[in-house]
């Protein structure tokens, strides 16, 4: 057949032309560089498997992610996000059933919400370092059974409640490192 796609990309992964201003596209990936919100939002991006959003102002609304539901990797650094999510049915995650790595890096997050990452249940990796976070709920990771990698350093994490890593049955590494940890309760893991 004629090859449409640029690099000779395979053309289940290439539309070009839904690719958002301020993004290359290609090879199922996506990278983007100052990115207004509301153009990710309006496009259909079904082709991205990999994502990476740098330098942006976004705020996580439940249908951020809505074009991009075959992701498999998310890379969200320096994009000025507060709030991962209000709600857990309100996440900008919860519709992105195949994402195995999330990272989230050098943002302005005060704390990681109860179920924000409910519906990731084939989540592998999750590393969200540098991005102040203070609080952690003991219900933070809930619904992330499939998690291997825990990173959560370079916070001002104070406090590891109870029960906060009971679900995380195939935790391998975590990294806590450069908190300000005063209390870890007994009953983190259990």
């Amino acid at each position: 057949g004629v090859n449409h796609c640029p690099l000779g990309d395979d053309e289940e992964y290439c539309n070009v032309d839904a690719c958002p201003h301020s993004c290359e596209c290609h090879a199922g990936a996506m990278i983007c560089y100052a990115l207004n919100q509301s153009n990710l939002i309006n496009s259909r991006l079904s082709f991205v498997h990999f994502l990476k959003i740098h330098d942006s102002q976004l705020d996580l609304t439940p249908n951020l992610f809505q074009g991009c539901k075959k992701s498999k990797h998310i890379i969200l650094h320096n994009d000025s996000i507060t709030t991962l999510c209000k709600m857990p049915e309100l996440s900008a995650f919860q519709e992105i059933k195949p994402l195995v790595f999330l990272q989230i890096q050098e943002n302005n997050i005060n704390k990681i919400e109860n179920g924000c990452f409910m519906s990731l249940n084939f989540l592998k990796t999750l590393e969200i370092s540098n991005s102040q976070i203070k609080l952690l709920n003991h219900k933070s990771f809930k619904g992330l059974k499939s998690l291997e990698i825990l990173n959560i350093s370079y916070n001002f994490i104070t406090h590891l409640p109870d029960h906060l890593f009971s679900e995380l049955k195939q935790l391998e590494i975590l990294d806590i490192r450069a908190n300000t940890l005063y209390i870890i309760e007994s009953n983190v893991f259990g």
